[in-house]
């Protein structure tokens, strides 16, 4: 999950869909290098508090790691992720 909400409604709506509930801050790692921040995407239960561009760049981490990813969202920041 990747939300632009706090951290912990991230928490509260991961553990009631049974998602992980290790959330990361995108402004606290993702600024590591190339293979550090694809390490961290992998661990991950999910990103909060994060902005448009985090969305893009942890979406590119996981395209390039073979994942497949699925959005929903509710405003045009939303959309360039999933491109």
């Amino acid at each position: 999950m990747v939300t632009g909400d706090h951290q912990a409604i991230a928490r509260n709506i991961a553990r009631q869909v049974n998602l992980g509930t290790h959330m990361q801050r995108a402004t606290d790692r993702l600024d590591q290098s190339e293979r550090e921040a694809r390490r961290l995407v992998e661990v991950a239960g999910g990103f909060a508090q994060v902005f448009p561009e985090h969305k893009y760049h942890i979406i590119e981490l996981l395209q390039a790691g073979g994942h497949i990813v699925g959005m929903t969202g509710d405003g045009v920041n939303d959309a360039p992720a999933s491109a």
